[in-house]
């Protein structure tokens, strides 16, 4: 009798696993998923890698530099006020955070922005015409081309 069952479940999995074949479509997934995997993980350790000496604040004002500095050289936080023909505002300024403390603007959407520390996020006062931004000295140098618009 046991040598009976035993054949009987050999022929039970073996269907079961005959209806488990490896496809081409399993392929493309598991090459999806690694190819994921693994860009997700270089800009991890790209960010990993990225210091707080690496990162600069970008201040322009009409497309004109105000401000390109190291956020690390803030040794002692600062504020600095900027004036333009459309209004007044106040960047805060420390080797951690910057942002934009206070503004003349109607709508201060410029100073809920909260606070600036890695490389990528800014903050834009649009009455006042005036983008902060944190960028890394990669960015600062390069001056490549993000993306090309048709």
């Amino acid at each position: 009798m046991s040598e009976l069952s035993t054949k009987q479940h050999k022929r039970d999995s073996n269907k079961l696993f005959s209806r488990l074949r490896f496809r081409w479509g399993d392929a493309v997934v598991i090459l999806c998923v690694l190819v994921a995997s693994v860009c997700l993980g270089g800009m991890y350790i790209y960010k990993a890698h990225q210091t707080e000496d690496s990162l600069r604040v970008l201040i322009t004002q009409d497309g004109a530099v105000l401000m390109n500095r190291s956020l690390s050289s803030f040794e002692t936080p600062e504020n600095l006020t900027i004036t333009t023909e459309h209004g007044t505002l106040t960047v805060y300024l420390s080797s951690s955070e910057v942002y934009i403390s206070s503004s003349d603007c109607d709508d201060q959407i410029c100073v809920h922005q909260g606070s600036l520390s890695q490389a990528g996020d800014g903050a834009v006062c649009l009455p006042n015409r005036v983008v902060v931004e944190i960028i890394s000295d990669d960015e600062a140098t390069e001056k490549s081309v993000d993306m090309v618009a048709r």
